[in-house]
């Protein structure tokens, strides 16, 4: 269904979350805070140059292993500690297999190889206290490094777009889009995008400048901000939407809003779908209201910010939607005493006029703070431990540092992230929940006396046990199937009962299935139903009148019936649920007996009245030919002519005749007229039927 964005983003705008705050680095804050941008001689300007999309893939650390076609063995009683023995290239364990099957040997074992912990050459890395510090950790990169660089894997940072810089001239870059100026350009005007970039993928190891955290990714700029830093909810949503349909596995949203939107919902909704994690800022307004995207738990991992000491920063959103936090730094201190505030450092530049000024500068923000989750992420989904969004939101989330209260809190969420611990999370073997089935009793069946209740359960790791209960009381419980419990029924009061297995497997997960059944111990006696009491006239005259007497809606409630008695006095009258008997003239009190199953009887009655023909007589002559008008005569000819007392209207000629009326016009015995000559005489009556009577017919009452 399509939506216009015109009626669901409601005049909202999503700002950078970087710039939401006022200690921002902007050109105005560089001018009041120098200290936020480096020395003299490391800010250069360079041209304007758009976006380089060809792929630049950089070498990255190498990865553990072992050597091809050595292994290491130790002989017992060798005088060396141990021998490294060639084999064939590929036969490593092959030929270890042979060496520990003989008897003169102690051990054998791949020849591994070590490597020094990976420290960037970049010269700013040691102001990047947030990749790592020898204080606190920052997220562990430097031993994240030696397992995963991020290679392979499409990181699109969807914001105010990335303009490529001498420091991500060695990233590489796949094809974007603008969706403020709606072109395949998405450079960046305003800095905020080019600086989060760079937390996620800044060339590293290059001798230039700073690193970034997933250095080996490949940046996807995806532009949905303008210069001002700011965008519609509907550019947001475009922009998720052709990331995940474009290859991008980590989607990083440094930017919020403060309305929730169908919309952008829909969009994270839409590229979790699709296998993209997604990692939102949290937002910078001190609230324990987190911005949007961010606030959509299901779909997003939402990341607050943190300072050097990793303490949750003063500007940071909190609360029951965070999912991590990461370093986001606080320019208003300089806890690690490097003579600089305590800013994320990256690379990015100013706008002077037509010239792009360049430096590397320290900023603040859960915008800064995202990244760090992002391109950890991309670490992780490249080493191919957590591939999934479910398994890198998992893995993220059980390794990161603990802090605040023990556990997940509304402050720090489940801690501040960890790259090397998160690299080194497995998932552990899938365990189902069991599966459980009632086999006896059936649904709805009657149950008396003890009865055994039977329930098949399976689990793909084990059953532990089957509890059975009756309502909220356990009656039994079984280790062994198949499962069973005993249960004596007479023990409640007869009626409906629900009776419920749950089988609990070793991981302590349970499923439940539940039967209704309806307990009879005692037998009720059944309910007759003679039917209504009947009068009738005899029809023809003849003194008799067949009459139908219906016993069928008889029940019994905790059986069957299994006969019918109809009987009047000590004649039996029918022996079927439903009899056709005819009646003499007068009064007939009929007794209908029901037997159940059981043995037990019930019965009721009904009065039959049967009355003798009336006597009719003429109420009204054809010879009369007119009736005087007047209302309460046209009510009794009604009453004569239709058998109700009233009219509706009645025709007369306009001349005069001799006429005839009741003599009294209330009384439903008498009939007698009288006549006299009178104008306007009545020739046809209406009646309430709405059918008209001419008054030159005979008519008789009753009817």
């Amino acid at each position: 269904m399509k939506k216009k964005s015109s009626v669901l983003i409601v005049g909202a705008v999503i700002v950078s979350a970087a710039m939401i705050l006022g200690g921002i680095v902007l050109a105005r804050e560089i001018e009041r805070k120098p200290a936020t941008v480096l020395p003299s001689g490391i800010e250069v300007e360079v041209p304007d140059q758009a976006i380089d999309n060809s792929p630049v893939l950089v070498k990255g650390v190498i990865h553990g292993g072992f050597v091809s076609d050595e292994i290491i063995v130790k002989f017992k009683g060798d005088v060396k500690p141990f021998r490294v023995i060639k084999v064939s290239e590929g036969k490593v364990g092959e030929k270890m297999k042979e060496y520990l099957k003989r008897a003169d040997v102690e051990y054998a074992e791949p020849n591994y190889i070590a490597y020094a912990l990976m420290v960037p050459d970049d010269p700013y890395y040691k102001y990047q206290w947030h990749l790592d510090n020898p204080v606190y950790g920052g997220i562990q990169m430097q031993k994240a490094w030696d397992i995963s660089a991020g290679a392979g894997v499409t990181v699109a940072v969807v914001d105010t777009g990335i303009r490529k810089g001498t420091d991500l001239a060695n990233t590489c870059f796949v094809a974007g889009y603008d969706y403020v100026n709606n072109d395949s350009d998405p450079i960046d005007d305003n800095g905020h995008g080019t600086h989060v970039a760079g937390t996620v993928a800044q060339s590293t190891n290059n001798s230039e400048g700073v690193a970034g955290v997933a250095f080996n990714s490949c940046l996807m700029p995806v532009k949905v901000l303008d210069s001002r830093g700011s965008g519609t909810y509907a550019q947001v949503a475009n922009g998720i939407r052709y990331a995940a349909d474009n290859g991008a596995k980590v989607i990083n949203l440094s930017l919020g809003g403060s309305s929730s939107s169908l919309t952008l919902e829909e969009a994270v909704a839409y590229a979790f779908g699709k296998g993209v994690t997604v990692i939102a800022a949290a937002g910078n307004d001190n609230s324990s209201t987190l911005s949007y995207p961010a606030a959509y738990d299901d779909y997003v991992i939402a990341v607050g910010a943190t300072r050097y000491d990793e303490t949750l920063a003063y500007y940071s959103n909190y609360g029951p939607s965070l999912d991590l936090v990461a370093p986001g730094g606080d320019l208003n201190v300089d806890q690690n005493n490097d003579g600089y505030a305590d800013g994320v450092l990256q690379q990015t530049f100013q706008v002077r006029g037509k010239t792009i000024s360049w430096g590397y500068y320290f900023f603040q923000g859960t915008s800064m703070a995202a990244p760090h989750v992002a391109g950890t992420a991309a670490l992780l989904i490249a080493n191919g431990n957590a591939t999934t969004p479910d398994q890198v939101r998992t893995a993220l989330q059980t390794t990161a540092e603990d802090k605040g209260t023990t556990g997940r809190d509304d402050t720090y969420g489940y801690g501040l992230v960890d790259a090397y611990a998160a690299l080194n999370w497995t998932a552990g073997p899938i365990d189902n929940p069991p599966t459980v089935s009632i086999t006896s009793p059936l649904d709805g069946d009657t149950v008396s006396g003890t009865i055994e209740i039977t329930a098949d359960a399976t689990d793909d790791v084990g059953v532990v046990q089957v509890d059975f209960y009756v309502g909220t009381s356990l009656i039994g419980t079984d280790t062994i199937s198949p499962y069973s419990a005993s249960w004596d029924s007479t023990s409640v009061a007869d009626g409906t009962y629900t009776i419920t297995a749950t089988a609990i497997d070793t991981a302590s997960q349970t499923a439940s299935n539940s039967t209704t059944v309806n307990v009879d111990n005692y037998n009720d006696p059944p309910v007759a139903n003679a039917g209504s009491d009947q009068t009738v006239s005899d029809s023809d005259g003849n003194g008799v009148e067949t009459i139908t007497l219906d016993g069928s809606t008889s029940y019994d409630p905790d059986g069957t019936i299994v006969s019918y008695k109809w009987t009047e006095g000590t004649t039996i009258l029918g022996t079927t649920a439903v009899i056709a008997y005819d009646f003499t003239v007068g009064i007939h009190t009929v007794t209908l007996t029901v037997t159940d199953n059981g043995g037990l009887t019930g019965s009721d009655t009904a009065v039959i009245t049967i009355s003798e023909k009336p006597t009719t007589v003429k109420c009204w002559s054809a010879s009369n030919l007119y009736l005087y008008q007047a209302p309460d005569q046209a009510k009794k000819f009604c009453k004569c002519a239709q058998g109700t007392y009233g009219y509706k209207s009645y025709k007369s000629n306009k001349s005069t005749k001799t006429v005839f009326q009741y003599v009294d016009t209330a009384d439903d015995i008498t009939w007698d007229v009288t006549s006299f000559s009178s104008r306007n005489p009545v020739y046809s009556v209406t009646c309430t039927d709405s059918k008209a009577y001419p008054t030159n017919v005979d008519y008789t009452y009753p009817k």
